[in-house]
């Protein structure tokens, strides 16, 4: 029993030091700020970083986040593919102000799509939860 005990002591604290920390190396192109917040961003704007966005990607570290950049408004679907982690998506308008929410995405979701129902130029990814964390609702200013 006692051998059970530390074995699931170990477990939890291994799985818990993944989402406190992530070793993935971030550019960090813009700093966001939310609700006196701040976070790190990787910016994409190339047709090949927009395909590819997170995917492959090990973690996202709790004040990092990928932000996507478009030519245009317009409705944007995203999809979980080769994604290891579940990620909270935002748009957001030309007034940058979040639009969307699709909270706590998680992988096994794919080849679903998810997409704004209201028009927007930039989508968010964040580590899951994250959205919630950072009061980020509705109509929430994001600054950049």
């Amino acid at each position: 029993m006692p051998f059970l005990i530390v074995a699931s002591l170990v477990f939890s604290l291994l799985h818990q030091s993944n989402y406190l920390t992530c070793q993935v190396n971030y550019r960090q192109d813009k700093n966001l700020i939310v609700n006196g917040s701040a976070i790190q961003t990787e910016v994409v704007s190339s047709p090949a970083d927009l395909a590819k966005g997170l995917g492959g990607r090990a973690c996202i570290g709790a004040d990092e986040g990928m932000l996507f950049v478009f030519l245009r408004p317009g409705y944007y679907p995203f999809w979980m593919k080769d994604m290891k982690f579940p990620i909270d998506m935002v748009w957001i308008n030309t007034n940058h102000q979040a639009v969307h929410i699709a909270p706590d995405v998680t992988p096994s979701t794919y080849p679903q799509s998810f997409v704004n129902t209201q028009l927007a130029q930039y989508v968010l990814e964040l580590k899951a939860g994250a959205a919630n964390k950072l009061g980020i609702t509705y109509g929430s200013t994001i600054n950049f």
